[in-house]
């Protein structure tokens, strides 16, 4: 798929596969809930790039795709602490973003209300079933980050909490063994979400792009386990290329 490059800097290589849930949601779905999401999730990967400055390091680029961002830096190694603080660094975001969503509501959607408790499977609900559920556009806000933070914080590679699993098991285990646990995980856990996509899409056919995030997921732990013994090979070599990914 071609790649458009915008900026210098810190390049942003941007997967015109975007251009695919972006008409699906033009056509069958909720145009701002996905704008929104793509924002958010902008916003998150910018966490992850202001931690990682904040700490010293040096971006190569953010690669933008249709499943959202990822952020690539130029050191080979990362000490283990910052790795974690970089990880989090985005769902702290989302997490801070909803809170503020939740304190302000009022201001925003003085006629409307807030649903309470239950929002966050409602909205599950209302995106995965062809429900019509009304939300005012501060609930969708609120919505999009609990489940920007939700996701990102499951513990399975190559989400921000299967990262951070995958620092302890590392300790743990060694960075060998731990690295082959986490990308195991990770396939498994693609796996459940490509099965769970065919099994959803008879609620909404945009329940077929599920599926194809497994699909992406699993790419991505294949992806990792090429990169590993690819900086296996350069650490025995003696030489150094670029490091962690951060999503």
């Amino acid at each position: 798929m071609k790649q458009l490059v915008v900026g210098k800097k810190t390049p942003f290589m941007i997967d015109l596969s975007l251009l695919i849930p972006l008409g699906l949601f033009f056509v069958w779905g909720d145009l701002f809930l996905f704008l929104t999401a793509f924002f958010f999730s902008l916003l998150h990967e910018g966490a992850h790039l202001f931690a990682a400055r904040a700490l010293g390091y040096t971006p190569a680029c953010i690669r933008v795709n249709m499943f959202g961002e990822v952020l690539q830096l130029k050191q080979a190694r990362i000490w283990p602490e910052h790795q974690i603080l970089i990880f989090l660094a985005g769902p702290c975001l989302n997490l801070t973003a909803a809170f503020l969503c939740f304190l302000f509501q009022d201001m925003f959607d003085s006629e409307t209300g807030f649903p309470g408790e239950g929002v966050l499977f409602q909205g599950l609900w209302r995106f995965f079933s062809s429900s019509s559920m009304d939300f005012s556009p501060c609930q969708e806000v609120l919505l999009v980050n609990l489940l920007l933070a939700f996701f990102n914080l499951l513990p399975f590679f190559p989400l921000d909490g299967g990262k951070v699993v995958g620092v302890y098991l590392s300790y743990y285990l060694g960075e060998k063994k731990g690295s082959e646990a986490t990308v195991f995980l990770g396939k498994i856990f693609s796996i459940c979400n490509f099965l769970l996509g065919l099994y959803l899409v008879q609620y909404n056919v945009l329940n077929g792009l599920v599926s194809a995030l497994g699909l992406s997921l699993f790419a991505s732990c294949r992806r990792e386990e090429k990169r590993r013994l690819y900086l296996d090979v350069q650490r025995a070599r003696g030489k150094g290329e670029y490091g962690e990914w951060y999503g």
